[in-house]
């Protein structure tokens, strides 16, 4: 892939995840609205994080990992046998995930229990989120094959008509959520949100399968056919899995610390998460899916990945560090202004900011683990991540010990930004010793002063910004305060990033491959 080929398949994937973030949050406000930070709302999203904890496991986290690098050698190479290979491995995945899904269905009240210790005390809690839960686990199917069939399309390079698959869910649910304005029992709506969760995930699938067609590659069902590298493939797939196991038990033992700082703190988790998953969906995720499709093919074809590596590690950083600048500074009249409404209060607001700023501050470190982290993938050293991610899982969950009782909900993300960051020191010190590629962080270094003083800078200002801005209304005080802050954010970066570098970058997107 061409690094015109690079920049445009990143700018289109970027720009279908906007989309889909866009109507994410349209989606998110309708939640706020109907469950704010309260203990229904802890219900629903305990509910929907279990089976997308098994989602990252088996479905667009570890599986992609595994079956990119495989398949590229189908891609680049001899593909005559790409069709029992297919078949075989859709065979086998099918049946993992309805296994799965159908345990996880039966045995749902078990599993609340033991996620949601913290709330042993509060039985209505535990019966709703079991019984909410028992619906979801059977998204994990449909979400899973939906990630099958994306990730086969990523290794045909295509990337933006994969990425769409989320806008068509997100439709969908926002659609049932309307519905439900008018349902006025709140445990009505928790259960029909579930049912929700389901029926939009039918759909995504649908639209993957008939995307996935288009391609016209032959899936040829026969479990003798192509036995080697389906063991390759689950060989990779098994420490992958392991390794995103550890980032979602890291989430879940986040879950349960908030539910002893008290009900509303996973909401709140939730929102902020939420928020950081903006850049990180359109950004981060972009181009280390980009990379890790090109890394795998210059990997089979044994040539060096250093220059592409240092592109994705050059625009990751220029486009990051502004971002998290701009969060930490205008964090508050940004949840404001999306979520400020219905049974999200003042103090849903205090407690989701008092989570993002520390988000914010990490948000560097999450995104050079996910590029990092791809270039081993390629080169099918699974295990190094692995290895680092259980560290950080363990530093995560000592530093939440530590911090909770003096920060309270902020010390969960301090705690995750302080394991993400340590995550990033291994996998660049083993990047450099194991593939001996010579990384350049100038990029980094140059900006990193700017970011801190800007980000200071807007947030002591907040007093004074709000005295000085007297419009009572406090959504469009919010959205002026956040786009102030947006227009400092943009002209405080320009002259450091230089003009000729974000042309240059503009150039390259404007330009088909």
């Amino acid at each position: 892939m061409s690094k015109k080929s690079f920049y445009h398949n990143s700018f289109i994937m970027s720009i279908v995840i906007l989309i889909s973030r866009l109507f994410g949050f349209l989606r998110d406000i309708l939640l706020a609205f109907l469950f704010g930070t309260t203990f229904y709302g802890d219900a629903f999203y305990l509910a929907f994080k279990i089976p997308n904890t098994f989602r990252g496991l088996l479905g667009e986290g570890a599986f992609t990992s595994a079956f990119i690098p495989i398949y590229s050698e189908y891609v680049t190479g001899d593909n005559k046998n790409e069709g029992y290979f297919l078949g075989n491995l859709f065979l086998r995945f099918s049946f993992i995930l309805i296994l799965i899904s159908f345990f996880g269905s039966i045995f749902s009240l078990p599993l609340v229990k033991l996620v949601a210790i913290g709330a042993k005390s509060n039985p209505e809690f535990i019966a709703v989120a079991s019984h909410a839960l028992s619906i979801t686990f059977w998204y994990l199917s449909f979400v899973g094959l939906a990630a099958f069939f994306m990730a086969l399309q990523q290794a045909n390079n295509s990337f933006g008509k994969p990425a769409a698959g989320q806008v068509v869910y997100n439709i969908i649910f926002i659609l049932i959520l309307v519905f439900l304005l008018k349902v006025k029992n709140v445990e009505h709506r928790t259960l029909f949100a579930s049912a929700g969760v389901l029926l939009a995930g039918g759909f995504q699938l649908t639209y993957q399968f008939l995307q996935a067609k288009k391609l016209k590659r032959a899936f040829v069902f026969n479990l003798k056919k192509e036995m080697i590298n389906i063991k390759r493939l689950f060989r990779l797939l098994v420490p992958a899995i392991f390794g995103q196991a550890i980032m979602e038990i890291n989430i879940l033992f986040d879950n349960f610390f908030a539910l002893f700082i008290s009900m509303g703190v996973i909401s709140a988790m939730y929102y902020s998460y939420r928020l950081i998953q903006l850049p990180l969906g359109i950004f981060s995720v972009s181009i280390a899916t980009v990379s890790l499709t090109i890394f795998s093919k210059k990997v089979t074809k044994k040539e060096d990945i250093t220059n592409d590596f240092n592109k994705s590690l050059r625009t990751l950083t220029y486009v990051i560090l502004p971002i998290s600048s701009y969060f930490i500074g205008s964090g508050l009249f940004i949840i404001k202004f999306l979520f400020l409404r219905g049974k999200f209060t003042e103090l849903s607001a205090q407690i989701t900011n008092s989570l993002f700023i520390f988000y914010s501050i990490g948000l560097i470190f999450y995104s050079y683990v996910k590029l990092f982290s791809q270039a081993f993938y390629a080169h099918k050293l699974i295990k190094y991540p692995v290895i680092f991610t259980s560290v950080a899982m363990i530093l995560n969950i000592e530093m939440n010990a530590i911090l909770i009782p003096y920060m309270g909900a902020a010390g969960l993300a301090l705690a995750s930004t302080i394991s993400a960051s340590v995550n990033f020191f291994f996998l660049n010190l083993y990047l450099k010793r194991k593939l001996h590629l010579k990384l350049n962080f100038s990029p980094f270094f140059k900006l990193l002063p700017v970011t801190v003083i800007s980000a200071l800078g807007m947030f002591w200002s907040q007093p004074y910004i709000i005295g000085f801005i007297h419009i009572k209304n406090e959504f469009f005080s919010s959205l002026l305060i956040a786009l102030f802050f947006l227009m400092i954010t943009i002209m405080f970066y320009l002259p450091f990033l230089g003009f000729k570098n974000i042309l240059k970058i503009l150039e390259f997107f404007k330009k088909k491959s």
